[in-house]
């Protein structure tokens, strides 16, 4: 399951049903120069689903130094359950919260 063709750059929930193994990959709209990104700022069950970034891409019409940048993370099941995740878009460091993107995995 792909669902990178829509990059996430506000407020969003997703839920997603997915079996054993398979993936989802989303596209996360960064802004590295000020220090903005989307992080996970909870824990997680490792034992249901692993998490990798997988690219970063520079937007179309930026410069690397002061642009904004397109990063895919990957996630793929591991076991059955549910997974709720919460990303927020912000400055780590001060656990800034800008946006959030509230992400409810099912696997089956």
């Amino acid at each position: 399951i792909s669902l990178s063709q829509n990059i996430i750059h506000s407020d969003t929930v997703i839920t997603e049903i997915i079996k054993v193994n398979d993936t989802i990959d989303l596209q996360f709209l960064d802004w590295p120069s000020p220090g903005i990104s989307w992080n996970l700022y909870a824990e997680y069950d490792s034992t249901l689903i692993s998490i990798k970034k997988i690219s970063s891409k520079l937007m179309e019409g930026n410069f690397p130094k002061g642009g904004k940048y397109i990063s895919k993370i990957q996630f793929i099941s591991k076991d059955i359950g549910e997974v709720k995740l919460d990303y927020f878009y912000g400055r780590p460091w001060i656990k800034e919260k800008i946006y959030c993107c509230k992400l409810k995995i099912v696997i089956k």
